[in-house]
């Protein structure tokens, strides 16, 4: 029982040791240009490491750069961490949606109409529609669905996507018949 104690002490000192060498060694983007998130319910550093950079990796790095002592320790809500470049994702970029413009007709669902982008990851789309249309991340882009129901004019509309490093818009012309 001691020895296997003993091993397990031997084996976090380590890696405590290992931890402490990457951080000296590591170099780190000054504040100012750090981006800063509050902390939400049910937060880790890993699950911020995740929704920063999509991989838990980077949870030490995002300790180091806000001095937690003890990394194991839970987050506070509404704690405010600095998040270093070095975590942070490529924004989308060039959103677009084949076959704009659209004619929808009133009353009708709509097969539901996805977009194409290049650079990082979409977390969340956002934008305003016809009346009885939305758009939703869904497999990883954005759709928009929905039943129109309201007759509206030929309009653009902008759709925006966004992750943790910045966003990137649309615009998808439309018109309700």
């Amino acid at each position: 029982m001691i020895k296997c104690l003993m091993r397990k002490a031997q084996r976090l000192l380590l890696a405590a040791l290992a931890f402490t060498a990457m951080l000296s060694t590591a170099t780190f983007a000054s504040p100012a240009v750090n981006k800063v998130y509050t902390v939400q319910p049910y937060d880790t550093l890993m699950s911020i490491s995740t929704t920063f950079c999509g991989s838990t990796s980077f949870w030490r790095v995002i300790a180091y750069a806000n001095n937690l002592s003890d990394p194991l320790q839970p987050l506070k809500v509404g704690q405010q961490l600095s998040i270093p470049p070095c975590a942070l994702p490529a924004p989308p970029a060039t959103l677009s949606f084949a076959g704009s413009p659209f004619t929808l007709a009133l009353g009708k669902a709509i097969a539901p109409i996805g977009s194409t982008h290049s650079g990082g990851a979409i977390a969340t789309c956002s934008g305003t529609l016809p009346v009885g249309l939305s758009v939703a991340l869904a497999t990883g882009e954005c759709r928009i669905s929905g039943t129109p129901s309201a007759a509206a004019a030929v309009a653009n509309y902008t759709i925006t996507a966004t992750n943790a490093g910045g966003s990137t818009t649309a615009t998808v012309r439309a018109t309700v018949k």
